[in-house]
């Protein structure tokens, strides 16, 4: 007799029922019914006699491997910006994080000569190529980002190492002659380790 097909394919299943039928019979086990069509459990079932059918039972799905991932509470600095007398050009500020890390809360801080013109403002803030504003054409006061500002969490996208968190600033006027406006900016967020 060759080996049983406990894969519950091909025709292994039919033998198993034959063989199932004929330890009914031997053990007396009564009524017209096969036993292959009767529930284990129910009455007139033979205690002992395995399951007919199909008898494949899957084997545990193999373990996933355990994710050691932490998510740190930690902060980024992006660096900072000057300008000086007739400049108003845009300053761009980036950083490439060396792990993961997903920027939630921005900060801003503006030091500006007590003559100085003009505010700053945010033009662009990227994670990557994408863009973190649902729209880029109109700027954003940095004060909207100062420390102590109450409501100004982030859902910012991850910047996996490799890729670029860009923060684009301007101003809405150069200083003057002999004027400063400085920025600096940071985030807090979580470091994905």
């Amino acid at each position: 007799m060759s080996a049983v097909d406990t894969m519950g394919y091909g025709d292994d299943d039919a033998v198993i029922g034959l063989f199932a039928n004929f330890l009914q019979q031997q053990r007396g086990g009564g009524g017209g019914m096969p036993l292959s069509g009767r529930r284990q459990g129910s009455p007139g079932y033979p205690q002992g006699v395995p399951r007919v059918g199909n008898v494949y039972t899957r084997p545990p799905l193999a373990a996933r491997p355990q994710n050691h991932t932490a998510m740190l509470r930690s902060f980024v600095g992006v660096g900072f910006a000057t300008w000086t007398g007739t400049d108003a050009a845009d300053k761009e500020l980036q950083i490439e994080p060396q792990e993961a890390f997903r920027g939630e809360r921005m900060v801003i801080d503006v030091l500006a000569s007590s003559g100085a013109a003009g505010i700053v403002v945010v033009k662009l803030l990227q994670v990557g190529v994408q863009p973190q504003q649902p729209d880029t054409s109109q700027p954003a006061p940095a004060s909207m980002f100062a420390a102590d500002v109450t409501y100004s969490h982030l859902d910012l996208q991850i910047a996996r190492p490799g890729i670029k968190l860009t923060l684009t600033l301007s101003v809405t006027a150069a200083p003057g002659t002999g004027e400063t406006i400085t920025a600096a900016a940071g985030f807090y967020g979580e470091w994905i380790r």
